[in-house]
């Protein structure tokens, strides 16, 4: 019997400091018109220091993110001690939400440190990422097939 060998996934992590950066590489992604890639941005919102506020900043990227992903991108936030208040769009919100005893996997010390690493991340990687979403970067993750992964390094990273 002949099974054939599905393809290895392979992740892409790519960080933005503003969110016009992560805009024009999320357009640039949709314009391959790829449905065989994931894409998910994972983001800090503690640059509003109330939940009003907070609330009115996650509507508005969630709805940039909808217009730009897809009306269908899933879409959550939550609290994290360690790095405050989150968002997180795209295909790792269920992972995100996963419970873990009587909390999400999200509101975790070290919870977006350990999807990422999940994920094949390397601990440097995931390390820094989860530094940079600290620091209020856009953290940009695809995952899909090799091929099509690549592509899309070369086009963001150069």
């Amino acid at each position: 019997m002949n099974v054939p060998q599905s393809e290895l996934k392979k992740t892409f992590l790519n960080s933005y400091t503003n969110f016009s950066e992560l805009e024009n590489a999320l357009l640039s992604i949709r314009r391959m018109n790829d449905d065989s890639i994931g894409i998910s941005v994972i983001g800090n919102a503690n640059d509003t220091d109330d939940s009003h506020k907070f609330a009115l900043h996650k509507n508005d990227i969630q709805q940039l993110l909808n217009k730009i992903i897809g009306e269908e991108t899933e879409f959550d936030s939550f609290y994290n001690r360690e790095l405050g208040h989150l968002f997180v769009s795209g295909f790792l919100v269920s992972t995100f939400l996963n419970p873990v005893g009587k909390s999400n996997i999200g509101i975790l010390s070290g919870g977006p440190y350990g999807v990422l690493r999940g994920f094949g991340i390397s601990e440097q990687d995931a390390a820094e990422s989860v530094k940079n979403i600290s620091n209020g970067n856009y953290l940009l993750v695809i995952r899909g097939n090799n091929r099509a992964v690549q592509k899309i390094a070369s086009m963001l990273v150069d």
